[in-house]
């Protein structure tokens, strides 16, 4: 029940962004050519009732514009991962990444990062795993070596595997390897 309300406040969000953008381009290129008044005529023309859209008007494009502006794409997001709704997870987590990168200079945060890796990984997206496992300030060769395993390119997993072991004997007390959190990879029930 809870999944499909989800499902639904996507639905509506998405009609509504998808909306937007045809009467931003509407009024955008109506501005261009004709005056203002021949805009709006043009875009109500192409939006109105027949369309299923709606009138379109320069208030509702900018009421439209505030709703959507309003809903967070973090919360979103957690309500995609909570409802098994992979795929959107990641459109949802890349959109507030790309935001992050924007508002603050190339930077974003671990949370985020993390929220999208946790995506990727419900999709087996491989390439997309391996592009947030670099992106990540975190990552480490832990997680390296989980994308390596879960691609089967072995080599490269029991390469990485191997370092982590050097790094955590070589950081452990009397040099006993003691393996850190998550360093067992995907595999790590068969060991």
């Amino acid at each position: 029940e809870l999944a499909q309300c989800a499902q639904a406040v996507f639905g509506l969000v998405e009609r509504l962004a998808a909306w937007k953008q045809r009467a931003d381009l509407l009024f955008f290129h109506g501005n261009k050519r004709a005056g203002k008044q021949d805009a709006v005529h043009q875009a109500q023309s192409a939006m109105g009732a027949a369309s299923g859209a709606g009138a379109c008007s320069a208030t509702g494009q900018a009421l439209c514009s505030g709703l959507l502006d309003h809903v967070p794409l973090e919360l979103l997001l957690g309500a995609a991962l909570g409802c098994g709704a992979p795929a959107r997870a990641v459109k949802y987590a890349e959109g507030v990444l790309r935001h992050e990168r924007q508002r603050q200079a190339g930077v974003h945060s671990e949370r985020t990062a993390a929220a999208l890796y946790g995506a990727y990984a419900r999709t087996g997206e491989v390439d997309g795993l391996l592009g947030i496992a670099r992106l990540r300030h975190a990552a480490g060769l832990a997680e390296e070596a989980e994308v390596k395993e879960r691609a089967g390119e072995w080599e490269g997993a029991l390469g990485r595997y191997e370092q982590l072991l050097h790094a955590t004997t070589a950081n452990a007390p009397g040099g006993h390897a003691q393996p850190a959190d998550g360093a067992i990879g995907a595999s790590g029930g068969l060991l």
